[in-house]
């Protein structure tokens, strides 16, 4: 990813966003936001102190992943699959895993889950 700032558009599909609040219900939605909305903001907590491990930054890619899907944020959810795919083999150097482009859509990604929190 060369653009680590996304329009919102390009964060969220907004149609799998709302197609999931439709079929899930407001109750269910906003439990899943607030439990997102936790584990956003300790992935965030956890990558922007030191030292970070490539093993750390799998395993919060990991946790991320399919929740990120079910709510329509693909481009976090995109990402942390590729960084989820070096599980088996490590690389030795942060930056192999795009961290800071992970770190950057985490961020973004929580002012979206935080807004529909909100609102």
């Amino acid at each position: 990813m060369t653009d680590r700032f996304l329009t919102k558009e390009a964060l969220i599909d907004r149609d799998i966003h709302h197609a999931f609040c439709d079929e899930m219900g407001e109750e269910i939605t906003q439990e899943l936001l607030v439990a997102f909305s936790n584990r956003l903001n300790t992935a965030i907590e956890q990558l922007t102190r030191a030292p970070v491990t490539p093993p750390t930054v799998i395993e919060l890619a990991h946790a991320i992943a399919s929740t990120a899907e079910l709510l329509g944020c693909l481009a976090l959810a995109k990402l942390a699959r590729d960084i989820d795919l070096h599980r088996n083999e490590p690389p030795e150097q942060l930056i192999d895993l795009d961290i800071d482009t992970f770190v950057a859509l985490l961020i973004q990604t929580r002012a979206f889950v935080e807004s529909r929190l909100s609102g």
